[in-house]
């Protein structure tokens, strides 16, 4: 017979231990909720953030697509940088009321935070001796396969002289009938903008060994070399200089070696003139000078682009000019506009 178990004897949980229970299961639920939301950028669930505009990638292969650049909109101002980007734009009044610039744009890029400032972002430029880069970029590239190409010698051939007239005449160039390297050539290229060595690498190259950097970079590829005409701006040339310091296009040995040789550059009344004594710049300057048939300055143009490696962050800073006045204060607008430029960087643009 079964032993019965008395009512009285059968275990019932209370109404109020029931309440407790409900609610630590709920608080329980909700403290999960909270650490789970406040931990999603530790363990990798998506997080809001500024995104990039459309990035660039090299084109070419099968399997990979290396990244070239993102963050490749020119239209955008930072608002941290606002403060530098009206006195800027104060230096550029200032100068187009005293007739020492007829424009200029500049475009600035801090490499560190990104923040930049594009102004008169939509001029367009002659680029004179800034093509020199994208020369200098497209054999460095082809010794990357083959680094005996800039040892190859051979003899400089011709008549003509690239560097009559210049308004800023290279103090080394190579002298005809004389033997020189790649490398040679390259050197007094940079280093001293020399013209005819550019004529002798420009030529070895040929345009589709100098057009692929540029349709990689998405910029208009000078169809005539020799052509004036305004077809660059200031962004866009900022763009060689990115992927030398980021080492996308070339690989980290030949990138080095590029902005080595630009920190070399002998012109050193533009940006350089604007910043102590003491700051490395890598750069490259152009000039071209249009005169009427009377001798007569039509208009000038003069740029110098570089990267400034600054104690606090390097930063690139890209300034082109057009005037009508003297070299010297085309220069000086320059100078002013790199002054500025680091002071502002200094101090954290406050």
């Amino acid at each position: 017979m079964k032993k019965q178990v008395s009512p009285s004897r059968v275990q019932s949980t209370p109404p109020k231990r029931l309440f407790w229970q409900g609610f630590l299961c709920v608080l329980v639920l909700i403290l999960t909720f909270v650490s789970g939301w406040s931990l999603r950028g530790i363990t990798g669930a998506p997080k809001a953030q500024a995104t990039d505009s459309a990035c660039l990638r090299l084109n070419g292969y099968t399997f990979i697509s290396p990244l070239l650049l993102c963050d490749t909109s020119s239209k955008t101002n930072s608002p941290a940088v606002a403060n530098l980007q009206t006195k800027l734009q104060a230096i550029v009044g200032n100068a187009q009321a005293a007739h020492t610039i007829d424009t200029a744009s500049i475009y600035f890029r801090d490499l560190t935070t990104r923040n930049q400032t594009n102004i008169n972002g939509d001029e367009k430029y002659y680029p004179a001796s800034l093509r020199k880069v994208p020369v200098l970029m497209s054999f460095y590239k082809k010794a990357e396969a083959d680094p005996a190409i800039l040892t190859t010698t051979g003899m400089l051939h011709g008549t003509t002289d690239y560097n009559a007239g210049v308004e800023i005449p290279p103090k080394v160039s190579p002298q005809f009938g004389q033997t020189y390297s790649i490398n040679d050539l390259i050197t007094m290229m940079i280093k001293y903008s020399d013209n005819n060595s550019l004529q002798v690498l420009a030529a070895n190259l040929g345009d589709n060994g100098l057009r692929e950097i540029y349709q990689q970079l998405q910029i208009e590829y000078p169809e005539n070399q020799l052509a004036v005409t305004d077809s660059l701006s200031a962004y866009q040339f900022s763009l060689f200089l990115r992927t030398l310091y980021n080492s996308t296009y070339l690989d980290s040995e030949y990138s080095e070696k590029a902005l080595q040789l630009m920190s070399q550059t002998d012109f050193k009344d533009g940006l350089v003139a604007g910043l102590p004594s003491t700051i490395t710049v890598a750069h490259k300057f152009g000039v071209e000078t249009d005169n009427a048939n009377s001798g007569a300055l039509n208009q000038r143009q003069l740029h110098d682009c570089g990267i400034i490696y600054a104690p606090k962050t390097p930063y690139i800073l890209c300034v082109m000019t057009k005037s009508s006045g003297s070299l010297a204060e085309a220069e000086k607008t320059i100078k002013d506009i790199s002054a500025v430029t680091y002071q502002e960087v200094q101090n954290g643009y406050r």
